[in-house]
């Protein structure tokens, strides 16, 4: 059975960079949007919220069940997801549009015609039917990840390699997170990504990013380093 992730010395390390790098980013932006891929225990969104971002700016998900339905229960918002694969379906739909949008509708001049109705009935109604439901932006100002980073090793348990193995070499699911990434970031966004010294070293210009080392750990078996990353310009 799947277990969630606990904090250990990388979690501690991120949120020891997210303690010295969110008061700067608030100071240029007060709304700014946050968004963690791999929330686990919930420990950076706690960080987050402590720092001053708004809970209703601080989204999250996880691939493990279990930690999406623990950092539900701490009231943030969260998705299962295997990286950004379900987080650019949650827009904003006004609850009327829920009533009137049939789960067999299939042409696009229905749904036009189907939005119209739920205008004038907002209308008739003073807006009380249409009022808006926040789902997730599609962009977002500030991404992290905490991902699994170690190289493959058969002899790790099943329940515990999903949390910490990244591929063969270490690095297959940060790649996948980088070339998805792109699309959820805001223009003048960072990502602040953890690598470790064990896993196949990333070229990060060649993915179309800037990078510069904002936190680093030496351990006795490896150094885990925290990357600010932008898109090059």
């Amino acid at each position: 059975m799947l277990e969630i992730y606990n904090p250990e010395q990388d979690s501690f390390l991120l949120s020891k960079v997210l303690l010295k790098q969110i008061p700067k980013l608030l100071k240029k932006n007060k709304n700014l949007t946050f968004l963690e891929i791999g929330c686990g225990s919930g420990i950076q969104l706690q960080t987050a919220l402590e720092l001053g971002i708004k809970k209703q700016n601080i989204f999250s998900c996880d691939i493990n069940p279990k930690a999406v339905k623990h950092c539900k229960k701490l009231r943030f918002h969260c998705v299962k997801s295997d990286l950004f694969e379900k987080i650019g379906d949650r827009g904003y739909q006004s609850e009327a549009m829920k009533r009137y949008l049939p789960s067999t509708l299939r042409g696009r001049s229905e749904v036009i015609e189907l939005r119209e109705k739920s205008r004038n009935r907002q209308r008739q109604l003073g807006g009380r039917v249409g009022r808006k439901i926040k789902g997730f932006p599609r962009k977002y100002n500030l991404i992290i990840f905490n991902p699994p980073y170690l190289p493959e090793d058969k002899r790790e348990p099943k329940n515990s390699c999903l949390a910490t193995t990244g591929g063969k070499k270490g690095n297959e699911i940060i790649l996948r997170f980088l070339k998805q990434a792109k699309k959820y970031l805001e223009e003048d966004g960072k990502i602040f990504l953890i690598t470790s010294s064990l896993s196949e070293k990333i070229d990060f210009e060649k993915l179309g990013y800037k990078e510069k080392e904002i936190g680093c750990e030496k351990l006795f078996f490896e150094r885990l380093c925290v990357w600010e990353i932008k898109l090059f310009k």
